[in-house]
């Protein structure tokens, strides 16, 4: 096993279009993976660096062959994760606009 990653880990993506419409919707899993033994104050969630539970759904309208309208929503359940035992937590819930131009 190597030292920072989790035991075992997964993922999936659903991809659905229609016309000018995109739709997505992807998973990741993720085990714990070695400790290092630390012992941290602040609950179980550090107990199990790596362990890992995110969800996303993205979202693109074409308005034309130039210009798209995007939408992006990550770790819809919000989710709590450590990438190790000191490191800060992960980025919870968040949504992002934005309009990609082509030139």
């Amino acid at each position: 096993m190597l030292p920072g990653r989790p035991t075992r880990f997964g993922s999936a993506e659903v991809r659905y279009r229609s016309g000018i419409w995109f739709a997505g919707f992807e998973l990741y899993t993720s085990d714990d993976y070695p400790s290092t033994g630390r012992i941290t104050p602040d609950g179980d969630v550090r107990n199990h660096p790596g362990r890992k539970l995110l969800l996303a759904l993205r979202g693109r309208v074409e308005l034309s062959e130039s210009l798209a309208f995007t939408i992006r929503i990550e770790n819809l359940l919000n989710y709590e994760w450590y990438d190790n035992e000191i490191a800060p937590n992960g980025l919870g819930r968040g949504a992002y606009l934005g309009v990609e131009a082509e030139f």
